[in-house]
């Protein structure tokens, strides 16, 4: 969404009022910590339904006001910015309640849940000339910023594929609480998943179309629609596949990209990079790959421990909340905007109603 904002802030040279709305483990872990490190903004306010999380909040990160109703927040506190935090299933109403109040808006993943609302968002930031920004973290955490960088550089040559794994252990609160409100999802419980490995896909692949959805189902809960899920995507530049199982041993989330020159394997909890470049089909080539993926996996290890104690590995979030503060305040170009939100939600509701139409047994086309 490219707008020019014209709101006369009247204290442009002073602090940004924001209001947290939502205080859950996306709030208080990886929003809120951002927030404080930023000396140009204000945290003034929390929300949540809960009032004993809200105030537990406000206490933990001193925020002098919190509260139980949003409208109550919105009427009371002059705010310039509400950060979203809340279920998806929310993220629509609530930030086009923000935006109707005046409010710049940053939301978590996905923007939208479909794409009716996603194209209601987005109309409503434009008449009330706000910015809508979605936070699409994993594609700036430090290891997607090497990839992209490589693939700028023409390193990988011509981009032919991509596959996204997402894995969850079965015991996964997420998954075995049944009252777990991502469970009432379009698509139950990938509908809260699928965006991440939605937006890698988009960013590396472009515009994608649906080939094929694939789900399983093994474990005995009710509440689960389906554990295992297979989609098959044909982007602009290659083929892309998405892996979601929530049968996994450990918790993972992996990268391939396949490229002409090379094929690059990523871990995205460990952030690390292993690099294949062409090789022979001797025994040394062999052996000289071996030891270069270890060396690799090596020197990636050592280089996350050293960033981890200067405290320089860090999620996206540390870049996308400060690049939305200076759109707003310097109109600098958003790294996300709301049609890239928009076009996830549209990605996200075929295979979603794909995953609701299927038994869990057959290939969906």
């Amino acid at each position: 969404m490219q707008i020019e904002v014209n709101k006369a802030w009247d204290k442009m040279n002073g602090k940004l009022k924001v209001g947290i709305l939502g205080c859950g483990g996306i709030a208080t872990q990886n929003h809120i910590p951002v927030w404080l490190r930023l000396k140009d903004i204000e945290l003034v306010a929390v929300c949540d339904k809960s009032e004993e999380r809200a105030k537990n909040t406000a206490n933990k990160f001193r925020i002098p006001e919190c509260y139980t109703d949003f409208s109550e927040m919105l009427e009371k506190e002059q705010l310039d910015i509400i950060d979203n935090c809340t279920p998806v299933q929310l993220h629509a109403p609530l930030s086009i309640q923000a935006m109707e109040a005046g409010c710049h808006v940053i939301v978590s993943k996905p923007m939208a849940m479909n794409e009716r609302d996603a194209n209601e968002m987005i109309r409503v930031a434009k008449k009330n000339n706000v910015w809508l920004y979605p936070i699409h973290n994993t594609l700036f955490n430090p290891i997607m910023e090497d990839i992209k960088s490589l693939i700028r550089n023409g390193y990988l040559g011509d981009i032919v594929g991509m596959d996204v794994t997402y894995l969850k252990k079965r015991d996964d609160s997420g998954v075995v609480n049944k009252d777990h409100w991502s469970h009432k999802l379009p698509g139950g419980i990938f509908g809260e998943i699928l965006a991440h490995p939605i937006y890698l896909e988009l960013a590396i692949l472009g515009k994608l179309d649906i080939l094929s959805v694939h789900t399983e189902k093994f474990l005995p809960y009710e509440w689960i629609k389906a554990d295992e899920l297979r989609v098959t995507l044909k982007g602009e530049r290659g083929i892309g596949r998405i892996m979601i199982s929530l049968n996994s041993p450990k918790n993972s989330a992996l990268v391939k990209i396949y490229g002409t020159k090379m094929i690059l394997d990523v871990n995205l909890w460990c952030l690390t990079l292993i690099k294949h470049k062409p090789m022979g089909y001797s025994i040394f080539s062999l052996g000289r790959d071996s030891l270069s993926q270890s060396l690799q996996q090596f020197k990636g290890t050592i280089n996350v421990f050293i960033k981890t104690i200067r405290g320089k590995a860090l999620p996206g979030h540390y870049i996308l909340i400060p690049n939305f503060v200076n759109v707003i305040r310097n109109n600098e170009k958003p790294l996300v905007t709301a049609e890239e939100g928009k076009e996830v939600a549209r990605v996200l509701e075929k295979i979603t109603k794909q995953i609701d139409e299927s038994d869990g047994l057959d290939d969906r086309h």
